[in-house]
């Protein structure tokens, strides 16, 4: 689980990176492809949220039968 949160953070914190590079950007395709990456990122986290949840359950399922 702990390794889940240190993902979950670590796309966070690639997407915080990303933002504070998208606005130092010069020229605006420079700005719409870090805007791109970051939504990419955003999408990953949120993918990787919905998996750990169903992991979970799965989890509390196995656990709740063995018991």
């Amino acid at each position: 689980m702990r390794e889940n949160d240190r993902l979950g953070g670590l796309i966070r914190a690639m997407a915080l990176l990303l933002m504070v590079l998208a606005s130092g950007c010069v020229t605006t395709q420079e700005s719409v492809t870090m805007q791109q990456n970051m939504l990419g990122l955003q999408q990953q986290n949120q993918a990787l949220e919905e998996r750990l949840k169903a992991l979970e359950w799965q989890v509390r399922g196995d656990a709740g039968g063995a018991g």
